[in-house]
């Protein structure tokens, strides 16, 4: 949720109220032909508006179709057991067909009702794999007779953040046959009425707080994470290359923005609709912690969230999704259909995950997705760090004197006794959890974990882009939600280097929840915040900040390095350190490039020492002043058991040469250039994953670090010097 320029919150209520007389005339025509059970009720906004016309007829509507699984208990306990990492169904995650098969309704049920419906002109978009929805368009002719009723224009009577001030909608309930409503859950697309409402550091010190900045400076940044998010909002992403520029992000393979994926959902196009700043912020945050990550956008229009969680259910594209928005559902089936798709999601290993909410702990109005087991709730903090980011506080984003008209993180519990809204298993008080908070409360709590979402006396968040000017004013979840979207994805790109999965499972991590509340609140891998509060509960008692878990700030916020080694160390996993041997100079691609007059050799690179070698520059024709060596490695670890590899040097050369870093390609036979640097006249480290693939072969890997200095630099000779030269390989502990 973004707030202080605009807060955002998707509501839709569905329960039904009482209609203007004039609207249900309008709706005699239909109502005479149309059988008598209700799919969904008219929307509220109806009762707060009035009528001003009638939408064409030709106009197109976009609909989503819920049926209800044929076991949701069973889906449910699936979802618990792929999720809990002492379970033996642990990340065996499923495809769309696969839960469609095991817990979906029957082919022949999805065949019934979109038959019908085809029967009425609709066109079916997209069948969700699972079979728990789908998609269908129809104009509003089509769709009055299908659903015996009409569609009016309204003009909203009052000032309301959440209604537009002009919307169409259903006139009376949405009605269908019992033979064809009977197989039906809900449906969702009838008006477009509700009005989505959203929820100062850099994104370099923002890395160096929450502790990605070693993996990031390393080579990890997102390459082969598919990151995902839901946007409701407009956005430019012409603001994209100004992010990567000011802060000197690398560049995705064909330029910036070239891994930007949008996916449009029922034509809606971000780009081309007013941006009011939550998909500009959403965009930025987890491409400023992953930039080489692929950016998958869910671009949706405002008739509920149920074709969005089709699509990317369906897709299954993403690793991770985030969400920056908030519903205001009542109607019962209408959110079991949401939760089903959130379970299908989990079942097949993505991670979801939703801001909290900027409200405090009081007056939750709208409470979907905050009660939801499946999707892992991001509050808010407050962290102030020193230039390089090291942090100095962190603190609850709090409420003032529990007034809630002032915006603070979102936590508690929502008040709703929807069957779906009980305490989940991983906070549950039996192990592993041994979850010891309000163990009378069955509810779920929340937020689980924070991050942070304003600055001191509510001053900006973070910079992003806006109209391509860099903004510093919003305030929100809606940062602290895609910040550990795109934390997490470089996290897990770490994870799999090192080892984490086993190999032919993925890296997908799936319901986070489990292994979160698992640790219990390691002081090694949480920043216990214990500072501030968001205000009265719903049973009138504060919510404040304080050690472990609390209704503030949940787990307090997370160094994801610290995470990384936990999880590690579970799967036993452990170093092994190889030295080098290394030769004079490379005689091979890239150019042929020599050196004299070597000192040292390979028993000075083990460590970073002062021992080291080198090699005095030779005068290259056309060129310059070039020195070159080659470092070569023996593995001595077992190929088939080792989970990675990772390669540290450290070298320094002259201030005016610029310093490259090339791995030998066994693939290609190549050398491929990997890292180039300014040359300090200081000894500079740098470490690189190494892909099994490319860059080892038979336990052989091959190094050349190249330093030149062009002509019209001078013609004086340096000297390459190389302090540490070595490969970490991680395997098994057993072994």
């Amino acid at each position: 949720m973004l707030s202080s320029q605009q807060s955002i919150r998707r509501t839709l209520p569905l329960a039904g109220l009482s209609v203007p007389a004039l609207v249900l005339a309008l709706a005699g025509s239909a109502l005479a032909q149309t059988p008598t059970v209700p799919v969904a009720q008219v929307p509220d906004a109806v009762s707060q508006a009035t009528l001003v016309g009638k939408p064409p007829q030709t106009q197109v509507l976009h609909f989503t179709v819920a049926l209800p699984p044929a076991d949701r208990t069973a889906l449910q306990d699936y979802a618990n057991r792929v999720s809990n990492p002492k379970d033996p169904l642990y990340r065996k995650f499923l495809k769309p067909t696969e839960v469609g098969d095991k817990f979906g309704p029957s082919a022949a049920t999805v065949n019934t009702v979109t038959a019908y419906l085809k029967g009425k002109g609709f066109k079916i978009r997209l069948v969700n794999g699972s079979r728990l929805t789908f998609l269908a368009d129809a104009t509003v002719k089509s769709a009055e007779t299908a659903f015996a009723t009409t569609f009016g224009n309204f003009k909203r009577v009052a000032a309301d953040d959440n209604v537009r001030p002009l919307f169409y909608a259903n006139t009376t309930p949405l009605k269908l046959p019992e033979t064809i409503a009977g197989k039906i859950l809900t449906i969702d697309g009838g008006t477009n009425a509700l009005k989505p409402r959203p929820a100062i550091l850099t994104v370099t010190q923002t890395r160096s707080l929450y502790n990605t900045a070693p993996f990031y400076s390393t080579g990890f940044q997102g390459q082969g994470m598919k990151i995902g998010m839901v946007n409701y909002d407009g956005y430019r992403l012409s603001n994209v290359p100004l992010l990567y520029s000011q802060y000197g992000l690398p560049t995705p393979t064909g330029g910036v923005g070239k891994n930007i994926t949008k996916v449009s959902i029922s034509g809606f196009n971000g780009e081309t609709q007013a941006a009011e700043g939550e998909g500009d912020l959403d965009i930025q945050m987890i491409l400023g912690m992953a930039p080489l990550a692929n950016l998958y956008i869910y671009d949706a229009p405002n008739t509920g969230p149920l074709a969005t969680y089709t699509q990317q259910a369906n897709d299954n594209l993403c690793d991770i999704i985030s969400e920056s928005w908030e519903y205001g559902i009542s109607d019962a089936n209408y959110i079991s259909a949401l939760h089903d798709l959130h379970l299908q999601m989990t079942a097949q290993g993505i991670t979801y995950m939703s801001a909290a909410g900027d409200f405090g702990a009081i007056g939750r109005k709208t409470p979907y997705p905050h009660y939801d087991s499946e999707v892992l709730q991001i509050g808010g903090t407050i962290a102030q760090v020193d230039t390089n980011g090291k942090r100095t506080s962190e603190v609850t984003w709090s409420t003032v004197s529990g007034d809630a008209s002032h915006l603070g993180g979102g936590g508690g519990w929502i008040g709703d006794d929807s069957s779906l809204n009980v305490r989940p298993p991983y906070q549950s008080t039996a192990s592993p959890y041994n979850f010891g908070v309000r163990p009378d409360l069955n509810k779920r709590l929340f937020p689980d974990i924070s991050f942070n979402a304003a600055g001191p006396n509510n001053g900006g968040a973070y910079y992003f882009y806006q109209d391509g000017t860099l903004s510093s004013g919003a305030v929100g979840t809606s940062f602290a939600c895609p910040i550990f979207a795109g934390l997490l994805g470089v996290t897990v790109q770490k994870l799999e280097n090192d080892g984490y999965f086993a190999t032919g499972t993925g890296h997908r991590m799936g319901r986070l929840q489990d292994l979160i509340y698992q640790m219990k609140g390691d002081s090694n891998v949480y920043f216990d915040v214990t500072e501030g509060g968001i205000g009265p509960l719903p049973d009138g008692t504060l919510a404040n900040a304080g050690a472990g878990w609390d209704f503030a700030t949940g787990w307090g916020s997370m160094d994801m390095g610290a995470f990384e080694d936990t999880l590690i160390k579970t799967v036993g996993v452990s170093l092994v350190d190889t030295p080098a041997d290394a030769a004079i100079y490379a005689t091979s691609a890239p150019s042929v490039t020599y050196g004299t007059l070597a000192q040292g050799d390979a028993s000075d690179l083990t460590t970073t020492d002062g021992l080291t070698y080198s090699v005095l520059s030779v005068k290259q024709t056309g060129v310059g002043q070039v020195a070159a060596t080659e470092v070569s490695f023996s593995l001595q670890g077992d190929a088939t058991t080792r989970r990675s590899a990772t390669l540290k040097l450290a070298l320094m050369s002259d201030s005016l040469t610029t310093e490259f870093i090339y791995l030998y390609n066994y693939t290609t036979g190549k050398y491929d250039l990997v890292k180039s640097l300014g040359g300090s006249g200081t000894m500079t480290s740098v470490s690189l994953a190494l892909s099994e693939s490319k860059y080892i072969q038979d336990n052989q890997v091959k190094v050349l670090a190249r330093a030149i200095k062009p002509t019209r630099l001078g013609n004086v000779p340096f000297r390459i010097t190389v302090d540490q030269a070595t490969v970490t390989e991680r395997v098994p502990t057993s072994s």
